[in-house]
């Protein structure tokens, strides 16, 4: 029978270039729940996100990831710090992650929120899309 530490957490790797040309592969985890709800509560623009991506079905190429970096950039920001670092490191890698090319801070952000939203969101769709985030929250008790 599987347990908890058999499920946690989903891991990729995203490959970036940098300004020097390098290319590096960048590992990035889903976010915890404690992250999601940290980040929710911190930036609601970011639920009003995954609600559009469950209520309209909307594919991560819809999304307007540059508006999203012009007006939360400190959002992105803290997505892509909670996605490769641990609770300790976060701070810092916060400050770190507002200082990225902005096409490397979207590469990164995009990608954990796929891994973390993926599987919600296809429970979501075969709802028929009809559940909003905030209520699929609240029927969970939260």
């Amino acid at each position: 029978m599987a347990t908890i530490f058999d499920i946690m957490p989903r891991k990729s790797h995203v490959i970036v270039e940098t300004g020097s040309g390098e290319t590096l592969r960048v590992e990035v985890r889903a976010l915890s729940t404690g992250a999601v709800a940290d980040l929710f509560a911190r930036y609601p623009d970011l639920l009003k996100i995954v609600e559009d991506l469950v209520v309209r079905g909307t594919e991560d190429a819809a999304i307007d990831w540059s508006t999203v970096l012009r007006s939360a950039p400190a959002a992105v920001a803290s997505v892509v710090a909670a996605g490769t670092s641990d609770a300790a490191g976060r701070p810092a890698a916060e400050a770190a992650a507002l200082e990225l090319d902005p096409d490397i801070a979207l590469q990164l952000a995009q990608e954990i929120i796929r891994i973390s939203f993926s599987n919600f969101l296809q429970r979501m769709g075969g709802m028929g899309g009809a559940l909003s985030a905030n209520a699929a929250i609240a029927n969970a008790g939260g």
